[in-house]
């Protein structure tokens, strides 16, 4: 179990880092600019969650086939609206503080303002979203190797020793 752990633990924390890195740069972008920029964003972010984000992976995996990297990448597309949502929303609370307002009229950028001042004052909302987007990708990477998708078979992964012992159900 810890040897599979391996595969589904790095997994998880690549598509976590992936997901918070994704969330950072479009959320904050569209939640301190507003306006068009932020509805293009957050309409697209919109269609993206329509969809189950298991379905999504399964999808994503089907088409460019099995791999690690392969993973990463299905899970990110499913896991990164979530985390835009959030940052987005931490973002709209802090650029109206007083020490943001304080900033615009000194004279700061834009990159400046939200790299010093918004993002370091919205940490909290994106770390409990990052230590669930781990969760949620470390239950994704099993149940798409339990079902064919992930890992090759003899990578060992908990999803593809589900699948092994599920043989072996009726006679245990």
């Amino acid at each position: 179990v810890v040897h599979g752990a391996r595969i589904t633990v790095v997994t998880g924390g690549l598509v976590a880092l992936v997901a918070v890195a994704g969330g950072i740069l479009f959320g904050s972008v569209a939640g301190y600019h507003g306006g068009r920029v932020d509805t293009i964003l957050m309409r697209g972010i919109d269609v993206f969650m329509s969809f189950p984000g298991l379905l999504v992976a399964i999808s994503v995996m089907a088409v460019l086939g099995q791999g690690l990297g392969n993973i990463i990448l299905a899970m990110s597309v499913a896991q990164v609206p979530r985390m835009v949502r959030v940052v987005r929303s931490a973002v709209l609370s802090v650029r109206e503080r007083d020490y943001v307002q304080a900033m615009r009229a000194a004279g700061a950028t834009d990159t400046w303002i939200i790299r010093r001042h918004v993002l370091p004052n919205s940490l909290a909302p994106i770390l409990v979203q990052t230590s669930l987007a781990f969760v949620e990708a470390v239950r994704t990477e099993a149940t798409l190797s339990f079902l064919g998708l992930g890992m090759p078979p003899p990578a060992p992964s908990w999803g593809n020793m589900l699948d092994d012992s599920r043989l072996f159900l009726q006679t245990a």
